[in-house]
């Protein structure tokens, strides 16, 4: 998850040192942690719950665990008093995460102080969105592996007769779905480290993916002001007051 964030930040960072130094980079690199390790917490313990849980509410908070924001608290009325606190603190971390990521984001789209370089598509922007493709594409074939191992050993076991396979079947086959697959494989997991690690590898796939989607977004809104163009605005000194111009040609 902090990787992730770190990656946004490197997409969304500043483009040039003439930017203005608190423009809210920050704020995304904070609210961006705070976000992933809020959801990541509640995903894994979502997932604890799919799999361990003994009353009947049990499988209930465990797939409202998996929503976004929202989740924790939906959760609460099934949760016993040591688990509220706790959803309430991954709740929290959640909202505030998201309320500081988007704050920073409109920060950065605000920030002008003096004159600012137009944004290019420089080599670290393109890096950072580099970073997201692979580390999705990582995320994905690692799922992929697992899936193919899962399966591999369904086929062994109806081979020998021992077991019913069709657990590990359905657990493998979900596990190659893009995105949505690992949180629908949770319920088939064979053991609890599988639901976890399913749970793990979708909070990853939709981390990453947002952040691409997100960074890519922006990466073009700001491409589109490389156009030639001129922009003038005034500005009030101790002395009286000037006027500033800026331009691309």
């Amino acid at each position: 998850m902090m990787l992730a964030a770190l990656m946004l930040c490197a997409t969304l960072a500043p483009p040039s040192v003439d930017q203005a130094p608190r423009d809210g980079s920050g704020m995304v690199v904070g609210g961006s942690v705070a976000f992933g390790v809020g959801y990541g917490s509640s995903v894994l313990a979502g997932a604890v719950q799919l799999g361990e849980g003994k009353r009947p509410g049990d499988r209930t908070m465990g797939w409202r665990l998996m929503l976004p924001i929202a989740g924790p608290f939906v959760a609460m009325p099934t949760m016993s008093p040591v688990q509220r606190w706790g959803s309430a603190v991954g709740g929290a971390l959640q909202v505030g995460g998201a309320v500081t990521l988007g704050w920073g984001l409109l920060r950065r789209g605000r920030a002008r102080r003096g004159i600012t370089r137009p944004f290019l598509v420089d080599r670290r922007s393109r890096l950072g969105l580099a970073a997201f493709v692979g580390v999705y594409g990582a995320t994905y074939l690692f799922s992929s592996m697992l899936a193919a191992m899962t399966l591999n050993e369904a086929e062994r076991t109806e081979r020998i007769g021992r077991d019913d396979p069709s657990e590990q079947r359905r657990y493998g086959r979900r596990l190659l779905i893009p995105l949505v697959g690992p949180f629908l494989a949770i319920e088939h997991g064979p053991e609890l480290v599988d639901r976890v690690l399913a749970g793990y590898l979708g909070a990853m796939q939709a981390m990453t993916l947002t952040g691409l989607v997100v960074g890519s977004a922006i990466v073009a809104t700001r491409s589109r002001r490389t156009s030639p163009h001129l922009t003038m605005w005034p500005s009030l000194t101790p002395s009286g007051g000037a006027v500033q111009f800026a331009g691309r040609f």
